[in-house]
């Protein structure tokens, strides 16, 4: 620090020492709470120097305040640079991450956001940092994100890394719902791949967001899943097959926890378009009690349905012929073993006395409990043009 200010000669002892002490704050973000190496601690002050040099001394606070600010925005410009300077690899960058956003698993198995720093509100679904965290993801658990497959490893890091996914869901949510104009998510999530000029993915199948009640049975009156009548909702993914949304095919509104979700504080995520960070800062933790959801009606099911980011495309036919995954075939592709075969068990379901073994959260496993997906299950909706005419037509 000391020597860095020896570039400030021109300044008065006085004028030197109120920098430092503005200086401090960013870098106890840099050090104390983001647990940067030295490469990036030097590559941030030498940059954040040469700023102040080339502009007035009167600029040299909003200068630092938003140096500070852009540092704990996880995917920005400057935190991408200071990533690069610090010469990791993959799987110390994805380590880094997760003690920066402060992952923990709570008590009921809901992963919190404990941190100071979080994702950057301006990352887009198709986002390059998207797909860069992805590919750590990958690198780091090649083997899924599966206890069997690493017996050493805390069952803790699966989860967090495994409900990561549904956090990158609420930024994308929040990002298309404040970026774009339209009636309805869906108009707006159009409006959105045609900015960005990129073609929607329709084709895969939505037998998991699709989900049925239960229902008993009238011959033995044990509960057995009730019969699939019709597809409600259609998953769209981005052009990398990476980001996906659940739309409501009546309403053309996107189908997500994220609308039923409250913070312990009472307010919902996400409300009218106002987004609410998740983070150490303004302590609106989530309220992960699964008796504080009404899961056996229209929230449960909501939640059972919404959507979940991808840490792999999972296009069958591209992972078949021209990645080679043979594997996909017996279920064992990099998609199912990274995003899907992770589901917690129930010991007992009634007021919640369970033994939640996998990797989702109490609230996700009692909701697909309620709700599990079909048997039976019949697509109809295999494009863009079919999901507009069933809307059209429910209108």
């Amino acid at each position: 620090m000391d020597i860095l200010l020896e570039k400030l000669a021109d300044k008065t002892r006085e004028e030197k020492l109120k920098y430092q002490k503005s200086l401090s704050k960013p870098l106890d973000l840099l050090i104390q709470f983001g647990f940067w190496n030295t490469s990036a601690v030097d590559f941030y002050l030498e940059k954040l120097i040469k700023t102040m040099q080339q502009s007035s001394s009167t600029n040299w606070s909003k200068i630092i305040h938003d140096s500070e600010v852009e540092v704990a925005k996880i995917g920005s410009p400057l935190y991408c640079e200071l990533l690069g300077h610090s010469q990791l690899n993959m799987p110390a960058k994805l380590t880094l991450m997760l003690k920066q956003l402060g992952a923990r698993i709570d008590c009921h198995n809901q992963l919190q956001i404990v941190g100071n720093y979080y994702f950057d509100e301006r990352l887009s679904p198709d986002s390059c940092f998207w797909e860069a965290l992805a590919s750590w993801i990958q690198i780091s658990f090649p083997k899924g994100l599966s206890k069997r497959a690493y017996p050493d490893l805390d069952e803790t890091l699966l989860q967090i890394v495994f409900q990561l996914r549904h956090f990158i869901d609420l930024q994308n949510i929040y990002y298309i719902r404040s970026h774009y104009a339209g009636k309805t998510d869906f108009d707006k999530l159009k409006n959105y791949a045609i900015k960005t000029q990129q073609k929607l993915v329709y084709r895969d199948r939505s037998r998991f967001h699709n989900r049925v009640s239960k229902i008993r049975d009238p011959k033995t009156a044990s509960w057995i899943k009730a019969p699939f009548l019709q597809q409600q909702n259609d998953k769209i993914k981005t052009a990398n097959g990476l980001s996906e949304f659940i739309i409501n095919a009546q309403t053309g509104s996107f189908v997500t926890q994220w609308d039923y979700l409250k913070t312990i504080k009472g307010e919902y995520l996400l409300k009218r378009g106002r987004f609410r960070q998740v983070t150490g800062i303004t302590h609106d933790l989530i309220d992960s009690n699964p008796k504080h959801y009404q899961l056996q009606g229209k929230v449960g099911q909501i939640i059972a349905n919404t959507e979940s980011f991808n840490y792999d495309a999972g296009d069958f036919l591209s992972d078949l012929l021209f990645k080679g995954e043979i594997g996909i075939l017996f279920g064992e592709g990099k998609h199912h073993i990274l995003d899907m075969r992770h589901h917690g068990k129930i010991k007992k379901i009634l007021d919640f006395k369970m033994k939640n073994k996998g990797l989702e959260s109490d609230i996700r496993v009692v909701a697909k409990h309620y709700w599990p997906f079909p048997e039976k299950y019949h697509e109809t909706i295999k494009n863009e043009k079919q999901l507009n005419k069933l809307l059209v037509d429910y209108k």
